[in-house]
């Protein structure tokens, strides 16, 4: 065995460096959960409890949905960076892109278009108090599935560093 000593070295150019990469992500990423949780303050500021009470049937469903589009983002990332890395913005890295964004589009339209059934039947059956959200949260599913189709572009941007441009579509 090799002896080592073990201690830690702070080099200040690759920490700016890392910073330099991660604040925009981390911007992004901020941006992105004020962007969440606007509707939520909206409606609590201007409409009330009560109605926030009816959005939250949106709510649950949307948490349900946005898992598809977030994993299947998590899954494809990996593979748009390598390609980025290797040729650049070419053709198999749109062709990613718009497989990520198909196959979030199909999973979260199913369990849209199941949810879209199923909740009124649910809510008037065992939650009979939230039963005006119902209407909502119809339409909303409507919004959580185009937004499902958006998780390739998302993801593109992430992997060829383009964050300002993503948090400028977000704004």
């Amino acid at each position: 065995l090799y002896a080592r000593p073990v201690g830690i070295k702070l080099e200040w150019r690759e920490t700016a460096n890392l910073l330099r990469v991660g604040l925009p992500i981390w911007g992004l990423a901020y941006a992105i959960v004020l962007s969440n949780t606007l509707d939520v303050v909206l409606i609590l500021t201007f409409l009330g409890r009560t109605q926030l009470g009816f959005y939250s049937l949106c709510l649950a469903a949307s948490g349900v949905i946005g898992l598809f589009p977030q994993t299947i983002g998590e899954v494809f990332y990996p593979r748009m960076v390598e390609l980025y890395a290797r040729s650049g913005t070419a053709r198999s890295l749109i062709y990613t892109c718009v497989k990520a964004s198909l196959l979030a589009g199909t999973l979260a339209g199913i369990v849209c278009a199941v949810m879209y059934l199923a909740i009124p039947w649910i809510v008037t059956e065992y939650l009979e108090k939230y039963a005006p959200g119902i209407p909502a949260t119809q339409v909303a599913l409507l919004g959580f599935f185009f937004s499902a189709l958006g998780t390739g572009p998302q993801y593109f941007f992430i992997a060829v560093f383009q964050k300002r441009r993503q948090l400028g579509i977000l704004l």
